[in-house]
């Protein structure tokens, strides 16, 4: 046991982070739950060096899950929660090619308010709609804070950092993804996947549901490939589910 302890320390010292996950990996020895979490990260065919947006990022769960399907992905984390955001910047602090950003990113530039949810992750620009305020699932959705955060544009934050090309942009926002594909629009055509949570009902007020973020990509040559991962309120009824939109003109129609 004390051998195999000291070669786990040598190993974890010797060898670079990114490269002890592709080992991990190879050998089926990565933790098999951050592939479980998302499996349709397997759908997007991540390479070494594609690039991936996670808008939302919390602590960082979704950057761990791809890099379980793609060691050597490069991951932009946006969280604008100060808390999350220290949470997140530490547990990826050893990679290089992860980038942890204290901001949020819309439609443009500017400082909004961000209503800071008792529940972290229900964190939104929007008031809470009926289901929240009625606390599905016994959680206490209620608002604990309002803070004033940066609002970056997909469009603005790839061109300053000189990205051409986005593999997958992921959107954990809580009603705000109209505003951040109104904000990528003119990079559009340069992103390959979208994945999104749709709304089946109004969980937060104006914001927009399922059909509307289908209609907005849609209209754009996006492809509805996949509608996964059903949630329902505490009475069966559908809530959300999760949404995958492949870029039809970039990688044609297979």
């Amino acid at each position: 046991m004390q051998v195999s302890k000291t070669l786990r320390y040598v190993f974890d010292q010797v060898v670079p982070l990114r490269s002890r996950n592709a080992i991990r990996l190879a050998l089926k020895r990565h933790p098999f739950e951050y592939r479980l979490r998302w499996p349709d990260l397997s759908l997007f065919g991540l390479s070494k060096n594609d690039i991936v947006f996670d808008v939302g990022a919390n602590v960082g769960d979704f950057v761990d899950c791809v890099l379980a399907h793609q060691p050597w992905a490069v991951v932009h984390a946006f969280e604008p929660i100060p808390a999350a955001f220290q949470c997140l910047s530490s547990r990826f602090k050893e990679y290089q090619g992860i980038y942890c950003r204290n901001i949020a990113l819309g439609s443009t530039r500017h400082e909004g308010r961000l209503n800071v949810s008792r529940y972290q992750q229900a964190s939104s620009f929007l008031e809470n709609g009926q289901l929240l305020d009625e606390e599905v699932y016994g959680i206490d959705f209620t608002v604990g804070e309002t803070k004033r955060v940066s609002v970056d544009t997909v469009t603005e934050y790839s061109d300053t950092n000189h990205i051409d090309r986005i593999k997958l942009l992921k959107l954990d926002v809580q009603g705000y993804e109209i505003e951040v594909l109104k904000g990528a629009e003119p990079i559009l055509r340069r992103i390959d996947y979208i994945y999104a949570e749709g709304q089946f009902q109004e969980l937060y007020k104006d914001g927009p549901l399922y059909s509307d973020i289908f209609e907005f990509l849609n209209q754009r040559n996006f492809k509805l490939e996949r509608m996964t991962s059903f949630r329902a309120d505490d009475n069966g009824k559908l809530m959300e589910c999760d949404m995958i939109f492949r870029n039809g003109e970039a990688l044609g129609n297979a």
